[in-house]
């Protein structure tokens, strides 16, 4: 044990308020001694050159003995009561600093009854560099209290707002007060949700404890402070079952936990040992029976389901001490093992399933009249937002796991039986932000708002379409959203296979655009200016100079340049013409711009659930329509494009990027490969997918649905160019044919044949064409498939499968033509 300089010398050491409260420490200039003043009963460690320290819990005696060895002075123990007594890691909102910002803040304390000079002291949070931040020579009063903003702004000018240099990490950094020979007081790293703090209750004390009632400047408030539950195995994907242990942070409080999805309450199921987690621990509410929708509800035989926990701490009286802990297990032996990320969402039943106030039911809403417009799912607003738990996990591992607000979201598809969500991270339900890296394609990392769209809301049974548009939409002069396939538990219930996905409002400008702040946002979803706001005047009055100027007028056309992001909006329609969205232009229109002078308003893809299908789709047509009223397009949708293509230099600059498009990146091979990459990603969970919701009907519907999906995009791009010669005189000269040729194709070699699984197929292909490989059982079942992209002449393909011992036939097939060999697997 080491002592600061001079106590040596004088043979008396130090005094704690625990017997486990000194301990050494590093620090860049020295090793200096730590105190940690806690809690009584005052304990006195003494070193009068002896081997070992000489522990007392005699008081008087101690100070006697301190006065024997002339250390005991006021000095001595008033250093002994300052402490870090409260702080706040993630503020949003809750207390501003005088720039009007909401930072971080530490709240010191000093317990004594004399004034504290806090010149000579420090704050840090690293234990490598304990001076990280001095103190000016400010004065903290007796039992006062003390707010430094831990901002990283480093102001340090006596009897002005304190800041230091550094702020605290959301998930948790030790704090440290120090002076240049001691560690006054320190706190251990915790965890933090936005608007809680963690301190000291009561003020001083040794209880460390999280606050649902911060209090910077005032008495800690300890009717609000929120004791941990820890379990011994965090969330996540287990092969097998295993006992979880949960332990409460003060033995006198009570664990209360619930299986069925809805938070814990005084009456629920107490802890009292491990429990081990197997099939007895699933949910047994049937809640997949739940009629949701008011036709015929499909319900299957059998469903998945994962173990979810959720607990929390009670005292004897009934009152509960600790937010509600929330733990989804995925087991192997349970059937839980998918390929894709897995959220799990949890809330009460009745706020999803009642009758009065259900958020996926039709319920008291519901007219018979009106089954397509009624329902209680048909709701919106706040009023129907529903308090879930939401967890995210992926790779087997726990990544999210907090409270959010669930609303339901869409417009007709709110009458799926397979709802699409719309999930809120709020302050109020404990942090602001989803802070994670969804999506690869995107370099944002926090979001306000997600959307769970359907696999089902899409137009055909690929399911693909939208998820397909936003990721081949990436490299594009395109906004567009966020999107990646996962699956979705609720209340531990399969609920099949979802697009995570980012909701396009102001926010997802934000993000997208760090530099913009939300409030700067101005956002359209009407050619009529639709906004949130009411109606964008700058919209409409942009609309009002092109129905009323000529744009073929280099002036006038000059002024509309300003006022929209050309190459954007020219890259937003090819693309919408080129996949044949069905549901546009008349619908699914979105723009923005910064509210600013100068501000250009640029276009976002949104909603491309009709698009992929229709190969004959006449999408130019549809984009220069002047119907005055109609669906999919109407002249209103069209007027800008039309009006801007009466002028030559837009005309060129329109058609010329047409055909860069339709020969460099919406041709037929990158359409295949995105499809390819989208059908391999949720292709090994579409089975669950249908077992648990009887769409598609089957994976042989699915198959063929994919199929029509890859012959679009051999056909689609000769089609668009076909459009253009006709409505513009404009030959878009195509270096790849716009028919499939019978292409012979042939398999040269199987080997090792027989293999345990894994073989690979040489084969020789007379040109550059698309061929599908399939293996099929002897029933004829097709247990694989996927799509080659080849070279003219010798190809090769390796494949590993998990297949039963026994024979199997592979294929090789072009348009009209098929080899195919006999595969043995042991």
């Amino acid at each position: 044990m080491l002592y600061p300089k001079g106590i040596l010398k004088r043979g008396c050491l130090f005094v704690c308020r625990q017997t486990d409260c000194c301990m050494e420490a590093r620090s860049p200039k020295s090793r200096i001694k730590v105190h940690n003043y806690i809690e009584f009963p005052i304990f006195v460690a003494i070193r009068l050159r002896l081997r070992k320290p000489i522990v007392l819990k005699t008081k008087v005696f101690a100070f006697f003995l301190c006065l024997f060895t002339g250390l005991w002075s006021g000095e001595l123990f008033a250093q002994n009561q300052l402490f870090i007594n409260e702080y706040m890691s993630s503020n949003n909102g809750f207390l501003v600093d005088e720039d009007g910002e909401d930072v971080d803040w530490i709240e010191l304390y000093n317990a004594s009854e004399q004034p504290k000079s806090l010149q000579g002291h420090f704050l840090s949070d690293r234990a490598q560099n304990l001076y990280r931040w001095a103190f000016p020579d400010t004065i903290i009063g007796p039992q006062s209290y003390l707010v430094v903003y831990a901002s990283g702004k480093n102001r340090q000018v006596a009897g002005k707002p304190l800041h230091c240099n550094f702020s605290i990490a959301a998930s948790g950094e030790p704090l440290f007060l120090t002076t240049a020979t001691e560690i006054v007081h320190q706190l251990s790293a915790m965890s933090l949700e936005t608007n809680l703090s963690a301190g000291l209750g009561p003020d001083g004390s040794s209880y460390y404890v999280r606050f649902g009632a911060p209090s910077p400047g005032y008495a800690n408030d300890t009717s609000s402070s929120l004791e941990v539950l820890s379990f011994n195995r965090p969330g996540g994907y287990y092969q097998h079952g295993f006992s979880l242990a949960m332990v409460a942070s003060r033995p006198d409080l009570q664990i209360k936990y619930s299986l069925n999805g809805s938070a814990p309450d005084f009456t629920s199921t107490g802890y009292t040992d491990p429990v081990f987690l197997n099939a007895a621990m699933l949910n047994g509410a049937a809640i997949h029976e739940i009629e949701l929708i008011p036709e015929e509800h499909f319900v299957p035989p059998f469903v998945k389901r994962c173990i979810v926990v959720r607990a929390a701490l009670f005292d004897s009286t009934g009152r509960q001490w600790s937010r509600v802990y929330t733990q989804s297990y995925l087991l192997g032996s349970l059937g839980n093992e998918h390929s894709l990320p897995v959220i799990s969402i949890c809330a009460d039943s009745l706020a999803l399933f009642g009758h009065d106030s259900g958020i996926f039911v039709p319920g008291a809403h519901f007219d018979p009249s009106l089954p397509d417009a009624s329902g209680n799912y048909y709701q919106s607003g706040v009023a129907w937002e529903r308090l879930c738990n939401f967890e995210y996990l992926e790779g087997g591992q726990s990544l999210l796991n907090h409270a959010v607000g669930l609303r339901v979201h869409g417009n007709s598809t709110r009458k799926l039986q397979q709802k699409p969500m719309r999930l809120y991270a709020r302050s109020a339900y404990g942090t602001s932000k989803f802070n994670h890296a969804f999506f690869s394609q995107k370099s944002a990392e926090k979001f306000d708002k997600l959307v769970l769209k359907p696999i089902r809301s899409a137009w055909s049974n690929a399911g693909i379409q939208d998820h397909w548009a936003n990721v081949a939409a990436e490299g594009l002069q395109i906004d567009y959203a966020g999107s990646q396939p996962v699956v979705v538990y609720l209340n531990g219930t399969y609920w099949g296979i979802y697009y995570l996905q980012e909701r396009i409002d102001e926010r997802f400008v934000e993000d997208n655009y760090p530099e913009i702040k939300a409030e700067e946002v101005e956002l359209v979803d009407h050619w009529w200016g639709h906004s949130t706001a009411g109606e964008s005047i700058d919209f409409l009055n942009l609309m009002d100079f092109v129905y009323g100027n000529d744009l073929a007028n280099p002036a006038h056309y000059q002024t509309v340049a300003n006022w929209i992001d050309i190459p954007n909006f020219i890259d937003y329609q090819l693309f919408q013409i080129t996949i044949a969205n069905g549901d546009w232009p008349a619908n699914n229109m979105k723009c923005w711009r910064e509210k600013k002078a100068g501000g250009k308003w640029r276009w976002i893809l949104h909603d491309s659930d009709a698009a992929l299908h229709r190969i004959k789709l006449k999408s130019v047509e549809n984009a220069l329509s002047t119907i005055e009223e109609g669906w999919p397009s109407n002249a209103r949708s069209t007027l800008l494009l039309r009006s801007l293509l009466a002028n030559p230099e837009f005309k060129q600059q329109f058609l010329r990027r047409a055909e860069e498009l339709l020969i460099y990146r919406l041709n037929p091979n990158n359409g295949y490969s995105v499809t390819q990459a989208v059908v391999s990603a949720v292709g090994p969970e579409m089975q669950n997918n249908i077992d648990r919701y009887g769409y598609p009907l089957n994976f042989q519907t699915w198959h063929e649905a994919i199929d029509h999906s890859l012959n679009f995009w051999a056909k689609r791009p000769c089609f668009v160019a076909n459009e253009l010669q006709k409505h513009f005189n404009h030959k878009v000269h195509l270096p790849y044919a716009c028919e499939l040729p019978v292409v012979p194709v042939q398999i040269t070699r199987l080997f090792p044949n027989p293999n345990h699984g894994a073989f690979q197929i040489d084969f020789n292909i007379e040109n550059e064409q698309r061929c599908k490989f399939e293996i099929y059982d002897l029933g004829g079942r097709r247990l694989h498939q996927e799509y080659l992209y080849t070279v003219a002449g010798d190809n090769s393909h390796a494949t590993q499968l998990d297949l039963k011992p026994g024979y199997y036939l592979i294929q090789l097939s072009t348009e009209g033509f098929i080899s195919y060999q006999k595969l043995l697997v042991q």
